[in-house]
């Protein structure tokens, strides 16, 4: 958790910078020496700024975690240590020792010691990242750590050479350095109060250590060639402890690598043993010598509905119903009869609360095994997807709007009815009934009242119609009724259909809509061919009687006729001809006259479209072919051609 204590040390480290390039300025500016007071605050920031960074909350790790981190650690530190000591220390204290420069060469040895605290700071803000959420504060912080380092890497070796000048590299990398720390101080302060852990622990690959390995290294190659005896030493020296260290982290590593292993491995397979056993779906029951059974899984208590105490020691038989049993034994038969697996084998199981649950049943007889002794009957539950099968089964034959049986299953169920008055003369009648105005009354309401007005309609004629009848929605506003009955009572039953869908108004947008229908008849006769043949010539009967009762009015009944037959033929025969004029252009414009009765001169001329029939030889006037254009969809045809004539 953090909280405001953590930034106490921080500011005090900052202060104390604060004032030592104070004090420092302040003797610049009056010309009187006071770099060895500003020197107090300079090395004092640095042992208070490690305090602070030690301060900051953790996660907790387990024992081998902290001692990676540790030796992590520890090899940063060495690592920069040799990289400072080749570029920075060891030049110092050569001096130093040499006696150039008196006490201010000894003092001046205590700021590269000071940028190990720096060092030590990054890599644990930078190792601790791997096993602690991830945050930008501490991001934020080492960037600042790293560019302080790296400034006072800069002036350590400009100093040493004698080229320093103010506002260099080095002085914009202390500036960077502080900005960054602004805005991971404000980042820290928003987090004032949250858990270190909220998000969860992570491990990440750092590459910290192994750069700081590869610098020393590096340094080490370069100080052969050019460092003193001296320096030499030092370098030996951390290489050899640097050595050390990556050493006894590798063993770690593989250590830890062997157990990792090891313990995965172990977990690995007690998951699959968990998983096949203690979380299988399929129930295992051991059926002993005496076929008394001894539940294997918990999923048995699942299937079955009982507890496995109440399974357990129970005779075999007691699972299924009785009208299974036969297929039960014949199923544990074949098992001692074939080597193997017997089955699978649906069977209905007892259940206390559903009735019965069903089942694949599969078994294998281990009776000769010594460690088994007995069949393992395996029982995988298929409720669910007999359940899916049938709905899917109702889906497919069923109206998704309505719930009736769709025009699938009417045909089906109308071929039935066929096949039983073909062999026994069974005698059905078939309506067709289509709403009148649909089209219109969905467009002025809107859909979603048309579809109101089909569900209504569908209430309507079920309520109406028997339960051994179908009712079925044949598409669009069109239903189908299925009536085995003589055609007297089936004529009555049908008229009843009509009146019911007008018999109370619907409410739609706020106003009373009286529904009407008009419906076509047509009854069976004794088959001339077969079922499915009359039932294909019933439909169109039925068909056709809807047409004429559509022709007449609307909210009535008509039953076929063979003269609805003859009718409907010279209407087709009359809209094939009538398209076959559009295409080859038969449609001619006459003009007439428009006259001034006062002035007697024409003023205009009126179009007047005449179908000029090949086969009559003849002029056919608009009377005769515009109410047929129009029921046969072709009035937009024509009225195109007729423009096309009339301007040409």
């Amino acid at each position: 958790m953090f909280t405001a204590s953590e930034f106490v040390l921080f500011a005090l480290a900052c202060l104390l910078l604060f004032a030592g390039n104070s004090l420092f300025f302040l003797g610049e500016l009056s010309g009187r020496p006071t770099a060895r007071w500003a020197a107090i605050g300079w090395l004092g920031y640095y042992p208070v700024l490690f305090a602070a960074l030690l301060s900051f909350p953790r996660v907790r790790r387990s024992r081998g975690e902290r001692l990676r981190f540790w030796l992590d650690a520890a090899t940063v530190l060495v690592g920069g240590g040799i990289v400072l000591w080749a570029v920075v220390l060891g030049p110092i204290a050569a001096r130093a020792i040499a006696g150039s420069g008196g006490g201010t060469v000894w003092l001046s040895l205590a700021y590269p010691l000071g940028d190990l605290v720096l060092l030590f700071g990054i890599a644990l803000i930078v190792l601790r990242r791997r096993y602690e959420p991830e945050n930008w504060s501490f991001g934020l912080l080492a960037a600042g750590l790293a560019l302080e380092f790296g400034g006072d890497l800069a002036y350590g070796v400009q100093t040493l050479a004698g080229t320093y000048q103010s506002g260099g590299l080095g002085d914009a990398a202390y500036l960077s350095a502080w900005c960054l720390r602004g805005v991971s101080a404000y980042s820290f302060h928003r987090m004032v109060g949250e858990s270190v852990a909220a998000s969860g622990p992570r491990i990440a690959w750092s590459p910290l250590p192994y750069l700081a390995i590869v610098a020393a290294y590096v340094a080490l190659a370069m100080g052969w060639q050019s460092a003193g005896r001296g320096q030499l030493d030092g370098l030996f020296f951390g290489g050899g402890v640097l050595t050390v260290l990556v050493l006894g982290r590798q063993f770690l590593t593989v250590r830890e690598n062997l157990r990792l292993s090891a313990a995965n491995e172990v977990r690995r397979q007690e998951a699959r043993f968990r998983g096949l056993i203690q979380h299988s779906a399929d129930a295992i029951l051991l059926l002993d010598g005496d076929a008394r059974m001894h539940p294997q899984t918990p999923s048995v208590a699942r299937l079955l509905g009982r507890s496995i105490e109440d399974v357990a020691g129970r005779p075999w038989q007691e699972l299924f119903l009785a009208a299974d049993l036969p297929r039960a034994r014949a199923l544990l038969t074949q098992a001692a009869a074939v080597p193997g697996a017997a089955g699978p084998v649906e069977l209905r199981l007892r259940h206390p609360e559903r009735g019965f649950a069903t089942a694949e049943a599969i078994a294998h007889d281990l009776s000769g095994d010594p460690e088994v002794r007995g069949v393992v009957l395996t029982l995988r539950d298929i409720g669910e997807r007999k359940a899916l099968e049938a709905e899917l089964q109702h889906r497919a034959l069923h109206d998704a709007l309505t719930g009736l049986p769709n025009r699938t299953l009417f045909l089906d169920r109308l071929e039935q009815a066929g096949n039983r008055a073909h062999q026994h003369g069974y005698p059905y009648t078939l309506a067709l009934l289509g709403l009148d105005d649909f089209r219109v009354l969905s467009e002025r309401y809107g859909h979603a009242a048309g579809d109101r007005v089909l569900v209504e309609v569908a209430r309507r004629l079920s309520t109406e119609v028997a339960t051994v009848d179908t009712v079925a929605r044949f598409g669009g506003d069109e239903f189908a009724v299925l009536l085995e009955m003589e055609a007297a009572p089936a004529r009555a039953l049908a008229e009843r259909c009509v009146q019911v869908v007008a018999a109370a108004p619907l409410a739609l947008g706020g106003a009373a809509v009286t529904l009407t229908a008009s419906l076509g008849l047509a009854a069976s006769e004794p088959p001339a061919s077969a079922a499915g043949q009359e039932g294909e010539e019933i439909l169109r009967r039925a068909g056709l009687a809807l047409l004429r009762a559509k022709e007449l009015g609307k909210g009535r009944l008509e039953v076929y006729s063979h003269q609805q037959r003859a009718t409907s033929e010279v209407r087709q025969q009359a809209v094939a001809e009538l398209r076959t004029a559009l295409e080859r252009g038969d449609i001619r414009v006459h003009f007439q006259a428009v006259v001034d009765l006062a002035s007697g001169r024409i003023v205009g001329a009126e179009a007047l479209a005449r179908w000029q029939h090949p086969e009559r030889g003849v002029a056919i006037p608009p009377a005769e072919f515009v109410e047929l254009a129009e029921s046969a969809g072709l009035l937009g045809a024509l009225g195109r051609q007729g423009r096309v004539e009339a301007f040409r």
